[in-house]
């Protein structure tokens, strides 16, 4: 059962990648079914339910602490809008689709190393295919991707949920 829920998650990140590289505009139902597909593996994946509880809790607030530091800069530093603007709701869903389907740790690592992969992959598809803002929600879905298919190799050296 687990195994059909990662391939399944795996098609919808492949969607999510695909639909915002291309018309930079994710269809809500897809993040929702991301959400609920990753969020069941890690169910899955947990001792016990008051764990995965603690520790969505815990990812829900690193990543509002993160969005109220990045909204205050782009409101207050740079002066301009924020939503659908700096960051759209899309990239938002994505965040919320990640804390709900992973780990703390892990969660910590995809958003890190996410972020640093969608720089560098912006920062080559700016020059290469004039690409004018950062289809983030995609690109985390590529790294994510990764992620969940490191999870099928059986001796892993890390534990991904």
């Amino acid at each position: 059962m687990i195994i059909i829920c990662k391939i399944i998650a795996l098609c919808c990140l492949g969607a999510i990648a695909y639909q915002d590289v291309t018309s930079r505009l994710v269809l809500a139902w897809l993040l929702l079914a991301t959400a609920v597909l990753l969020g069941y593996i890690h169910f899955l994946e947990s001792p016990v339910f008051d764990v995965f509880v603690r520790e969505i809790a815990l990812n829900v607030l690193i990543l509002g602490c993160i969005v109220a530091i990045v909204y205050t800069v782009v409101r207050i530093g740079f002066k301009t809008a924020f939503l659908n603007h700096s960051m759209g709701a899309g990239d938002l869903m994505c965040f919320l689709a990640l804390a709900i389907g992973l780990p703390p740790t892990t969660f910590i690592v995809v958003l890190a190393m996410g972020s640093i992969f969608a720089l560098a992959v912006f920062t080559y598809g700016k020059f290469q295919w004039s690409w004018k803002t950062v289809p983030l929600a995609g690109l985390l879905s590529i790294f994510m991707m990764f992620f969940l298919l490191a999870s099928f190799w059986p001796s892993a050296p890390f534990k991904v949920f």
